[in-house]
């Protein structure tokens, strides 16, 4: 977990290049959270935020600057609610119940509490997406982060049980 948490991001940080822009620095203000900015050049929209308070957006994104901002302002929502520290501490403790129980269990056991685990880890990883949903509206207004969603998400689209994403419809509902 330490790998993920810690080893890979500081690897990846090295990988994209920095973006500056004023929208980055808007955020930061009205947030009180500063981040670093690197750019994926993947033509897909997407943002993700590490545990080093990095961000990176793919190139699709620096199309248009409104989106880019609405993004920005989803990934400063898991950074300022620490959902990345939160997750981590959590897979910690679900893991160390997972070895509990299959040690002094068995084994069947362990599998039924491993798999529970599994649902209440992306039952978690929904909520703080939602979370981050709604501090972005506080950022960027709610027009702006909703044509975010509308415009590059699937409005057909389910989640299932293991997703660690709510259906775009869901998050439309809860904003």
């Amino acid at each position: 977990m330490a790998l993920f948490y810690i080893i890979i991001p500081a690897i990846m940080v090295k990988r994209y290049h920095d973006l500056d822009s004023i929208s980055i620095n808007q955020l930061e203000e009205k947030s009180g959270v500063k981040i670093k900015v690197k750019v994926n050049s993947d033509d897909s929209v997407n943002a993700f935020s590490l545990p080093n308070r990095v961000v990176i957006v793919t190139r699709a994104l620096l199309n248009n600057e409104n989106d880019l901002q609405a993004a920005l302002a989803h990934e400063i929502g898991h950074i300022k609610g620490k959902h990345h520290i939160k997750t981590f501490l959590m897979l910690i403790g679900l893991t160390i119940i997972s070895i509990y129980v299959i040690l002094d269990y068995n084994l069947l056991l362990g599998i039924g509490t491993v798999l529970l685990e599994i649902i209440i880890s992306k039952f978690v990883s929904r909520y703080f997406e939602y979370s981050a949903d709604r501090y972005a509206v506080t950022l960027v207004g709610r027009d702006q982060y909703l044509k975010l969603l509308t415009s590059y998400g699937n409005l057909e689209e389910k989640s299932s049980i293991f997703s660690t994403h709510p259906a775009v419809i869901n998050r439309l509902k809860k904003i």
